[in-house]
């Protein structure tokens, strides 16, 4: 009885030696699985962080690039003609910020309301009883990139850091341009258009087209009808000292033959006149 006693109590002992021993080996995996775990978590967390900071270097350099090539772009300004016929429209280009070592009184740029409002006052003659503003367009390759309007600094502004933030489009682009209509902003205003400057080839080669006008319809200007000339030696001879009235003439030619079927509709080099009844403009 005694035996059996002991044998029990032997047995009860290395059962809770096998129990405790099995419950500290659970212990010790589960401890070692979280342990592993925060270790994953950690090395994930780094690797995060790693990327983040790279991504923000990354979007750093392509933001400076983006603010220089933003600074640098040149802005063409004009007013818009409603029928362009033969003056060619007078712009202004300006850039759009100057670096500050270049960076003097008599240079405007188009980041300064208050000196760009002024001297495209001037250079277009605007009457500072219109209050201007503007409106304008960024093209990537003649496509719309961007569309605005400036009225003041505040707007002024903006645009600046509407175009920089353009980023890695603006930077990859070769073909930038940004054209920028002054417009009146009053309503029911319109601004005159201003023609460029004629040069002196221009001046000479208009007078001589008045001579040659002269000779085929023998009248002033005020008073010539341009459907009853006729071809003299004098019209000869001012053909003959300016090559490219002839150019033109075989040119105006040949597009009178594709429109009209004819190319001798109108013989006269100077001008051609319209046919139709609603078309009351000499081209």
């Amino acid at each position: 009885s005694r035996s059996r006693s002991r044998s029990r109590d032997r047995d009860r002992g290395r059962d809770r030696s096998l129990s405790s021993s099995s419950s500290s080996s659970s212990e010790d995996s589960a401890e070692r699985e979280e342990r592993m775990q925060r270790e994953r978590d950690d090395r994930e967390e780094r690797e995060l962080k790693r990327e983040q900071r790279k991504a923000a270097k990354k979007a750093a350099r392509v933001q400076t690039a983006a603010t220089a090539k933003a600074g640098l772009l040149q802005w063409r300004f004009l007013i818009k003609q409603d029928d362009p016929i033969d003056e060619d429209t007078f712009d202004v280009t300006l850039l759009a910020s100057c670096p500050p070592e270049l960076r003097v009184n008599s240079i405007v740029t188009a980041e300064d309301w208050g000196r760009l409002e002024p001297y495209l006052r001037e250079s277009f003659e605007i009457p500072t009883s219109v209050k201007i503003g503007l409106q304008g367009k960024v093209l990537f390759s003649g496509k719309q990139a961007l569309f605005f309007k400036v009225r003041d600094q505040p707007t002024l502004s903006t645009v600046r850091v509407q175009i920089e933030r353009l980023g890695q489009l603006l930077v990859d682009e070769t073909g930038v341009t940004v054209e920028v209509e002054i417009c009146a902003v009053d309503v029911g205003k319109k601004l005159k258009a201003k023609s460029k400057p004629r040069t002196r080839k221009q001046e000479a080669s208009t007078t001589k087209l008045d001579k040659l006008k002269s000779s085929v319809y023998g009248v002033t200007a005020s008073t010539r009808s341009y459907v009853t000339g006729s071809w003299k030696p004098a019209s000869s001879d001012i053909m003959r000292s300016e090559p490219e009235y002839l150019a033109k003439y075989f040119e105006g030619r040949g597009l009178t033959e594709k429109v009209m079927g004819n190319a001798d509709y109108h013989p006269s080099p100077v001008v051609l006149i319209c046919p139709f009844d609603s078309c009351k403009k000499s081209h």
